[in-house]
């Protein structure tokens, strides 16, 4: 990574498209820094005054599953167009534990708006996989959001992955399945299909790798990243460390044979465009911390200083040529002496700047450029 830049801020946003229910346009901006400092900018356009709760939902705006995952206090009307801080992990976006790849719920008396928060810098593309095994049983969703960042720095915008997974029979339910990404894509029949998934992808044995150290595990071992998933469950991860390449499946293990492949899907390549880059950050700073300003401040003292000194230095030299002041030139009762003492200054200046030999009609004399009379 040597070379590249990295932001010093990463930002996620909800965004609200109008017509809605609630007539409401714009969007929230969730703003951290890579020492943690976490921001929330509201720019909304409409009747807010309406809205009554605005929390994080737990899982996307596709979700059935309404769960409140973070409550903000401050009612969303007073805090129009401000920025405004929260502390701790309430908008918390680099985890899998925070808030990116979930939602935001506007709500007032009887309904609901909701946007999903998604990477607000990257392009991004969405490409949803459905799983359907009618032998087991077994209806999973698979949906990858995917920023484009066009650059090399993978762990800027990390990928977000929100995984739905059922029985069909509601009565059913097993927990500890290891899931994990397959090099290779799986056909649609056959009894052993998903032997066909290869091994894992980016594969790597690394002692390091746990779910507090998921870098160093393999690429496609999302068990060994997140933990193993429940049947049935929902989640949302982001992952800074998995790249696909149109061609693998995934594959969720049995509950009771942990090395036996239980369910599998090859991953949909069919990419949905949902939003362009958008790099310009629209927060404002604060007044405690506005660049703007201390820039401002900074150059009123540094110009000020300078000026300063250049008043104290034209000062010494005016006052330090006072005494070297002559006669002026158009004088008219100056002698003929004083006359040639005023050209000869002017002369050996010239002469001196100039560092050649003088022009015709001056002689050098006693160290001195002395014009000829």
């Amino acid at each position: 990574m040597d070379g590249l830049t990295i932001p010093p801020y990463i930002e996620a946003e909800a965004k609200f498209g109008s017509p809605n229910i609630f007539d409401i346009s714009g969007r929230l901006i969730f703003s951290e820094t890579w020492d943690e400092n976490r921001h929330v900018y509201v720019n909304l356009n409409g009747p807010i005054d309406k809205i009554n709760d605005w929390y994080i939902n737990k899982f996307p705006c596709f979700s059935e599953n309404k769960t409140k995952y973070r409550t903000f206090l401050p009612t969303i009307g007073s805090l129009a167009n401000k920025n405004f801080s929260l502390g701790g992990d309430q908008i918390e976006l680099r985890r899998s534990q925070g808030i990116v790849g979930r939602s935001l719920i506007l709500r007032d008396q009887m309904n609901s708006l909701c946007a999903n928060i998604l990477w607000r810098g990257p392009k991004i593309v969405q490409t949803r996989t459905n799983l359907v095994d009618s032998v087991k049983n077994v209806s999973a969703t698979l949906v990858i959001w995917e920023p484009k960042t066009g650059t090399l720095v993978d762990s800027e915008y990390p990928n977000i992955l929100s995984l739905s997974i059922k029985y069909t029979d509601s009565s059913l339910q097993t927990t500890g399945h290891q899931w994990h990404i397959h090099e290779k894509i799986v056909s649609n029949t056959g009894i052993a299909k998903c032997l066909e998934a290869g091994a894992l992808i980016g594969f790597q044995v690394s002692v390091q790798c746990s779910t507090s150290s998921p870098e160093f595990c393999s690429e496609g071992d999302l068990n060994a990243k997140f933990g193993t998933i429940d049947i049935p469950g929902e989640y949302v991860f982001i992952d800074n460390n998995l790249h696909f390449f149109n061609g693998e499946a995934f594959v969720i293990h049995s509950d009771v044979h942990p090395s036996q492949r239980y369910v599998c899907e090859f991953l949909s390549n069919n990419e949905i465009h949902v939003k362009e880059a958008d790099t310009a950050s629209l927060i404002p700073e604060s007044e405690d911390d506005d660049p703007s300003k201390a820039g401002m401040i900074a150059g009123a003292v540094i110009g000020g200083f300078f000026g300063l000194v250049c008043i104290i230095v034209l000062a010494y030299c005016i006052i330090s040529n006072l005494g070297k002041l002559t006669p002026s030139k158009s004088g008219g009762n100056m002698s003929m002496e004083a006359k040639r003492e005023v050209v000869d200054a002017d002369q050996s200046t010239q002469y001196h700047q100039e560092a050649q030999s003088p022009s015709k009609g001056a002689n050098l004399v006693d160290g001195k450029w002395r014009a000829v009379s």
